[in-house]
């Protein structure tokens, strides 16, 4: 092959990825494009009452960076199941109304399904008592949408949390369960 056969297969080959870089743009910004949705996971508290803080509770945000609204479906966990150490999934339980009760649940759809816009955050809370769902084999926490996407926060935001609920749940700090989940 001649110096002109190499530059024609070279130019040749790259309009080939230039199209399909330019038909991967516009398949995923105007024909399917898929939002992007920021987690957070943490522990709070409430301050007030004349008291420190006090009544923990695990708190997930999330918020829509767009491009469109999404549809939140469920709230999930991987753990890891302990004699092989695969992980698996799980739904877990928000809170019906954390200013009413911090531990009355509907089940694992309280709250949910949420529709979120553009720009909005939306929060689901979780009971941070003695039988609560974070536990050492807690990997993710996060939340699926209605595309069948799952959206994780941090490890590390998880693994912080786990050091708090232990150091109070060693403390003796955490609440006692009122009545059964």
């Amino acid at each position: 092959m001649q110096t002109a056969d190499w530059a024609l297969t070279i130019s040749i080959l790259s309009a080939i990825v230039s199209l399909a870089s330019l038909g991967w743009n516009v398949w995923s910004k105007f024909i399917y494009p898929k939002p992007v949705l920021r987690v957070h996971f943490s522990m709070m508290g409430f301050i007030g009452d004349g008291q420190p803080w006090h009544d923990p509770f695990l708190n997930l945000s999330i918020t829509n960076h767009g491009p469109i609204a999404c549809t939140i479906t469920h709230a999930v966990i991987t753990a890891w199941k302990p004699p092989e150490r695969k992980p698996v999934y799980g739904l877990i339980n928000p809170t019906k109304n954390i200013a009413v009760s911090i531990e009355a649940t509907d089940g694992p759809f309280t709250n949910l399904p949420r529709k979120i816009d553009v720009g909005e955050e939306f929060a689901l809370h979780f009971w941070a008592g003695e039988r609560s769902f974070i536990g050492e084999e807690i990997d993710r926490v996060g939340v699926q949408d209605s595309f069948g996407r799952y959206h994780w926060c941090n490890r590390r935001q998880v693994q912080k949390v786990q050091r708090e609920f232990f150091k109070m749940r060693d403390d003796g700090k955490l609440h006692k369960l009122s009545r059964s989940l």
